[in-house]
């Protein structure tokens, strides 16, 4: 926070170091904590409003992973080592109120620093192995609550940051305590496990947050954040003693500055109006119209006459959309399967407008002047996209969704990420998630005028843990930043809700309900709003 200014900044390492929460001044009214002696293992106690607040201050390095990478074939591979437990070689300062460990595999330091209503402390972890320190957890301190600690259903432990502001809060009894944090970057804190029913609360510093690096391609087994060898993380905390019932403290504010300043909103869309949703027919048709356009058995796409009466229906279609975007004032609609329905749900909807050509190669030269009637009439126009690549799966003789990685044998429009992939990643766990979309974007805008984009299923199935088991994970914040930079005129509109950070590079979406059930044939009834 931009209110510190003291000389905690000589420490500060020359690795990897992240400023966190400042030493701020709260309300003057609250008595600083006391502070007592100092010893050996650090501050020994703190007292505030006559209630000893540390129940166990020697700082403790609950886990410590270390990562090799080595080559086989082409392909690299991680061995992993959990560090046993050991005592060890700890020195405190008590002039510069810094408590330092050292450990084989590097050196943990904790400084110190109380103010009104609050603790500050500056944890600082150094990485002096031969190896990538991939997963790390720490305690600081554990807190003595004067009473227990209320749990309610909804309370949530720690934070993952930088999609969350670096805030947490713990109410026991008439006590309010917020850990606060300014740093915004891939780092969990908050309160581990309470113990001695309720009484006792530690304070957590922890990694494993599961997101890729800003312009990354890969997942990491334990997540993020990562210390190289030789480098070092910095982490500064603040807790605020409070009572329950006061108001939000500039800690707080700060924090949330400071998250705001990370993911500085960058949606600037003015038009509130409703956007329309079109579906087209979602059902399989005979084979001489197989995507079932307006469920017309009768026509016959594989022939001129065929392809000619599914243009004037499309055409047709198109007038019936804009007498119901006027009748509601949209600034635009989104077409959801502009391949239409031959394939079943959960392959309905594709999300790549580049497919079209090869799904429903019929509509390839009408879409163009479809979405060209609706946008000369003064309207924005868009479709679905999906962050994974639709595929067909030779075993089942049918079309898939990939998992979001880039397989050679899911390629069908030989897509070539090699500029990006890199050396030794295995194909499964090469995720170029923001080359790809960014790709159908962009044939979208060219190809149809494509401004409005609804992303179904926005998350994919990626490698989690040393077994690299493939779970499910949104879209994280850092892949809709770069998505909003490269393409700022845009309108992302995602299915499910993620982070509080997607907020700032999409809008949210929001389908009023409807009276009457969707028709299956393509009509104008089948215009429905989404709010944007």
């Amino acid at each position: 926070m931009t209110s510190m200014t003291n000389n905690r900044s000589a420490l500060k390492p020359w690795g990897i170091v992240v400023g966190l929460v400042t030493a701020i001044g709260l309300v003057e009214a609250e008595p600083a904590p006391h502070e007592d002696q100092w010893s050996e293992t650090g501050l020994p106690q703190l007292v505030w409003q006559g209630h000893p607040w540390i129940a166990a201050s020697a700082p403790a390095v609950q886990t410590v992973i270390l990562e090799r990478r080595v080559m086989g074939n082409g392909l690299f591979q991680e061995q992993f080592e959990k560090v046993a437990p050991i005592a060890p070689e700890t020195t405190c300062d008590a002039a510069s109120r810094r408590l330092t460990q050292r450990y084989p595999w590097g050196v943990l330091t904790v400084d110190y620093e109380t103010g009104p209503a609050r603790l500050d402390l500056q944890v600082t972890l150094s990485n002096q192995s031969d190896r990538t320190l991939a997963h790390f957890e720490v305690t600081p301190l554990v807190l003595a609550l004067p009473e227990a600690l209320d749990r309610p259903k909804e309370w949530k432990g720690d934070v993952a940051m930088p999609g969350e502001p670096g805030l947490v809060e713990a109410v026991a009894g008439v006590h309010r305590l917020v850990l606060g944090s300014d740093t915004v970057m891939p780092l969990r804190i908050g309160f581990g496990k309470p113990a001695r029913e309720g009484r006792e609360l530690p304070i957590v510093v922890r990694g494993g947050v599961r997101m890729m690096e800003p312009g990354g391609v890969q997942f990491y087994a334990y997540g993020l954040p990562r210390i190289e060898p030789g480098k070092s993380l910095t982490v500064r905390l603040a807790l605020h003693f409070g009572r329950r019932e006061e108001d939000p403290t500039p800690l707080e504010a700060e924090a949330i500055a400071a998250f705001r300043r990370y993911h500085t909103p960058r949606l600037f869309w003015a038009d509130r109006r409703p956007i329309a949703a079109i579906f087209l027919p979602t059902s399989k048709g005979p084979e001489s119209n197989p995507r079932n356009w307006f469920n017309r058995t009768d026509l016959d796409i594989r022939t001129e006459d065929g392809r000619t009466e599914l243009r004037r229906l499309m055409m047709s279609f198109a007038d019936s959309c804009l007498t119901q975007l006027k009748a509601v004032n949209a600034q635009g609609m989104i077409v959801w399967n502009p391949e239409g329905g031959e394939h079943s749900h959960p392959i309905t909807y594709i999300g790549d407008p580049r497919m079209v050509k090869i799904l429903a190669p019929e509509m390839e030269d009408i879409l163009p002047d479809f979405f060209a009637k609706i946008r000369e009439a003064g309207f924005r126009v868009g479709c679905c996209l999906r962050p994974s690549q639709v595929y067909f799966n030779e075993k089942k003789g049918e079309w898939a969704h990939g998992t979001g990685s880039h397989g050679p044998d899911r390629n069908p429009l030989n897509d070539d990420f090699s500029d990006i992939w890199p050396e030794g990643l295995p194909w499964w766990r090469f995720f170029p998630i923001v080359e790809r979309m960014s790709r159908k974007i962009a044939y979208a805008r060219q190809r149809w005028g494509a401004t409005l984009f609804y992303v179904d299923t926005n998350g994919i199935f990626a490698n989690e843990g040393e077994e690299n088991k493939m779970t499910w994970a949104l879209l994280d914040s850092h892949i809709w930043r770069e998505l909003h930079r490269r393409h700022p005129d845009v309108l992302f509109i995602p299915e499910l809700r993620g982070s509080t950070a997607q907020n700032a590079y999409t809008a949210q979406h929001l389908q009023p309900p409807t009276a009457a059930p969707r028709p299956r044939s393509a009509s104008a009834r089948s215009c429905r709003e989404h709010s944007a």
